[in-house]
Formats: structure tokens, sequence, C-alpha cells
């Protein structure tokens, strides 16, 4: 797996792993609290029996208890989604000099963003947000025929305000990411998150535009009427993390569509059916060329916002009604079917991308 796919997952699992001990810990805290303001006897008298374990007793009321619980979960919240928005843009950035060969091939508009954001932060510098950047770095801007140039990372990941979807949209495409509001919209994980949420009622956007309203109440003096209870900070748990996954796929969307106009990822073919049990999909497959075991793939579904790294786990052919299995198959020319197992779910209809070896280089993608 190489170094920019690599850093994505590792990204994922991050943001995964911690938004899931923030969903375990209000977990066991929502059960501490039924413990200490509940009304079960039963349990309030073993825990009288054991002194060391006496949570019968508190000088906290429940409704700061409640409070606590509430900013602590959402301004943290807040900060993993934050954190990876601006690291995900700086895997981005690092990674455009592999997909853009030149600084020109950024186009003007990307150019012209560069340029007004490095005068922004060289204001920014004694202000200590960016402690490590220095002037000389900021000031040398790549010319146009730059190839291996190296772009600073904080003139794409400074901003003032909350990642609303308008700060977020406006930040995302400022780094050359494009359509980040419409791609959410339609990510079917975020839409049954969502639902979840507040039923059919609400969009991404106004959800977004509630969890930051939360946020800041949070780090003010938010009303009582405005706490939520568990299942609704599980709720947002839920949400953030589902958000998360869909800009990882669409910054690995949005890699894939440039790495084919290069000619360094092709279409290997649509998935006509799929086996849940088994991970096995059948394809069709369009292009001649050698498919093996271990062989990197993209599962994308433009239409529902999915763009997925998988790597082929098995080949199978049919003939005379049965399966043989290959570790390698030189497809012919002409369209033929094979079944491939991959190491994640795939669905139906999804399209499978491979990548051009004969095009790529040790340095790209």
């Amino acid at each position: 797996m190489n170094k920019f796919i690599q850093k994505l997952q590792n990204l994922l699992d991050k943001v995964d792993n911690n938004i899931q001990s923030i969903k375990e810990i209000t977990t066991k805290n929502q059960k501490l609290t039924d413990i200490i303001f509940g009304n079960d006897s039963t349990v309030k008298n073993i825990l009288k029996e054991n002194n060391q374990l006496d949570l019968t007793k508190s000088s906290v009321g429940f409704d700061q208890w409640k409070r606590y619980q509430h900013c602590s979960v959402i301004t943290q919240l807040y900060a993993i989604y934050e954190d990876f928005v601006e690291e995900l843009i700086s895997i981005w950035i690092d990674n455009l000099p592999n997909i853009f060969e030149k600084y020109s091939d950024l186009g003007m508009d990307f150019q012209k963003q560069y340029i007004l954001g490095i005068a922004k932060l060289i204001k920014r510098l004694n202000r200590n947000k960016y402690p490590e950047l220095k002037l000389e770095k900021l000031i040398n801007i790549p010319k146009n025929t730059n190839i291996n140039y190296k772009l600073v990372q904080e003139v794409f990941t400074d901003h003032q305000y909350n990642l609303r979807m308008s700060e977020l949209n406006k930040l995302l495409d400022n780094a050359g990411i494009k359509n980040t509001s419409d791609w959410l919209q339609k990510s079917n994980s975020i839409q049954q998150s969502i639902s979840s949420i507040n039923s059919n009622q609400t969009t991404v956007e106004k959800e977004l535009q509630r969890f930051i309203n939360y946020r800041n109440d949070a780090s003010h003096n938010i009303q009582q009427d405005n706490i939520l209870n568990f299942n609704e900070l599980i709720d947002f748990c839920n949400f953030i993390n589902t958000i998360c996954f869909s800009l990882h796929d669409l910054i690995l969307y949005q890699t894939l569509e440039r790495m084919i106009a290069l000619n360094k990822i092709i279409t290997l073919g649509q998935i006509r059916q799929y086996r849940d049990k088994l991970k096995s999909a059948r394809l069709k497959v369009n292009n001649s060329i050698l498919l093996s075991v271990g062989l990197p793939t993209l599962l994308v579904k433009k239409e529902t916002s999915i763009c997925k790294f998988a790597k082929i786990e098995k080949i199978s052919i049919v003939s005379n009604d049965q399966y043989i299995e290959k570790e390698d198959i030189k497809v012919p020319e002409k369209e033929q079917d094979i079944w491939i197992q991959f190491n994640i779910d795939a669905r139906k209809n999804w399209t499978v991308y491979i990548f051009n070896f004969d095009k790529l280089d040790s340095g790209t993608f």
C-alpha cells in the first residue's frame, strides 16, 4: 500500500478509535449515572456494603452531572472533527506533487489562492499559532516549471471560524477539493446517520450547523434546556464519524479522477453480482489485463459518494459450471466474467478500478 493511502487509512483509524473511545466512556458514564441517581435499591445496598465502591453519595446534582458530560463530549468531539479535517487537507496537499507534476498543472485559481494564503500567514507569523513556520519557508513560492515542488500545508489548513458546512466547503475548495457539500449530501451512510437523529426532517448542512451550535454553547454558559441526553450524544458521535469517513472517500475519489486523466488508473469493470457471505463479486472485465491476488483496487459508486481502497484476495473463473480458483489470470481482449473476492464489503453496480503499473513510478501514488 502506498504512503498516501496508508496515511489516509492511519488518519481514518485514529479518528474512528477516538470517537469509539468517546462512545465507550459516555456509555460507562451513563451506567454510573444510573447507579448514582437511580432508584434501584438492590444496587444501592450492594454499593453501601463496599465502602470503596460507595457511589450512592454525591455532592454533584443530576443536572450538573449531565451538564459536564454534555460539554466534555461535544467539545472533544468537535476537536476530533476539526483536527481530522486539517490533517486530511495536509495529506492531500503533500500528495499533490505526485499527481500534478508541475506547479503550473495546479491551475491559476489554485496558485492565486496559494499566494493569498501565504500573505495571510505572513501577517500572522508573530501570533504564535505556527511557531515552526519561518518567513524563508513562506516566501519560497514555486515557479510554474518547478517539479518536486513543496507546498506549505498551513496555507490551506488555516481558518478562523468553526467548520460548519459553508466554512468546510470553502476550506476544502481552496485546497483544490471540490463539491464537498454535494458529496456529503449524497452519502448513504450520512443519510442513515441523520435519519436516526431527526427522522427525514434535516440535512447534512443543518445537522452540522446544529452540532456547531452545541459546540459553541458548550464552550460558554450552556442552558439546561440545551443539554443532550445519552442517546443524542451517541448519535452525534456516529454522525461526525460518518462525516469523517465520507471526507476520506472524497479525497480518495478526487485523487482517482486525476489518476484516470493521467492513465495511471484504469477501469477493470462493474460489479454485476455480489455475494455478501463470501465478499465475492462477479465482474465483466472490459480490459485486457493481468490480474493477481494481492492487487490493490479502488471500489467506487459516485452516486452515493463511495470510494474505497481494497485488495484482491481471491480470483475465480467459471468453467463447465465449476469455480476454478486462480492466483493470477490474463484476461483476454474480449469481455470475460470473473469472480473476485475483496478484503472489504462491496455492492452490485460499484465500479472497480486498478492501478496501471506500467504508467506508475516509485514516487507516484
